[in-house]
C-alpha cells in the first residue's frame, strides 16, 4: 500500500481518544471506523474532483483531454478506476493508515515530474492503393503499412491532486471535522 504518515498532535484528537479509551477500552473498532469514514470521504472527492479543501483539482492537459474525449473513457483520475479501486485502511488500537494499493497514487498526491526514456516501437498505419500512406496510426488488426518509430526521451510535469491530504503533510479541515464529531458521538452515545 502506497502510505505516507500523518502524526496528529492535536489537543482535542487526543483527549477525545483518551476519553473513548477510557470508556471502550480497545479502540481498535473505533479506528476502523474511521478509517471507512476517511474512505468514504475521499471516494466523494472522486466524484467532486476537489481536494480536502474543497478546491478544484488541475484539469486535464488539453492533449489529454482530447485523447480520453476520443476514447470516451475515463473521467479525471478514473482511467481504469484501478487507483480508486485500491484505497483501503488498516487500523490497530493507536494507529490507522489509509492509502491506496498502486505505487503511482503518491505521484497524484504530491505531484511529480516523470521522466520516460527513449523508446523504438512499430507503428500502424493505413496505405491507400494509390500508395500513400496516411499520417494516423491505426490498430495492427487494421493496418496494411508498420514502420519501427524512436520516440526520444521526453517528460512531463503531473500536477498535485490531492486525496488524502489538505497539503501534504495535514488532514483537510473538513476531514478533522468530521473525526471530531464522530467521537464526540461515540463519546455521548457510544460505539
Amino acid at each position: 500500500m502506497t502510505t505516507f504518515r500523518i502524526d496528529i498532535d492535536d489537543r482535542q484528537f487526543i483527549e477525545y481518544f483518551n476519553q473513548l479509551g477510557r470508556k471502550l477500552g480497545d479502540l481498535r473498532p473505533a479506528m476502523d471506523a474511521l478509517g471507512a469514514l476517511l474512505e468514504s470521504r475521499v471516494h466523494l472527492r472522486f466524484d467532486s474532483k476537489t481536494d480536502p479543501t474543497g478546491a478544484a483539482w488541475t484539469p486535464w492537459a488539453p492533449s489529454t483531454a482530447k485523447q480520453r474525449a476520443k476514447s470516451g473513457r475515463g473521467t479525471l483520475l478514473e482511467h481504469t478506476r484501478r487507483m480508486l479501486d485500491s484505497l483501503t485502511h488498516v487500523a490497530d488500537e493507536d494507529w490507522l493508515e489509509v492509502g491506496f494499493g498502486v505505487p503511482y497514487a503518491a505521484a497524484h498526491e504530491f505531484g511529480a515530474h516523470v521522466q520516460v526514456a527513449a523508446r523504438s516501437q512499430q507503428a500502424y498505419f493505413r496505405q491507400g492503393k494509390d500508395g500513400t500512406v496516411g499520417n494516423h496510426f491505426v490498430k495492427k488488426s487494421k493496418s496494411n503499412f508498420a514502420q519501427w518509430v524512436t520516440i526520444p526521451a521526453h517528460g512531463f510535469d503531473l500536477p498535485a491532486r490531492r486525496m488524502l491530504t489538505a497539503d501534504g503533510e495535514n488532514l483537510g479541515r473538513g476531514d478533522r471535522e468530521a473525526i471530531l464529531a464522530r467521537l464526540r458521538a461515540w463519546i455521548e452515545e457510544g460505539l
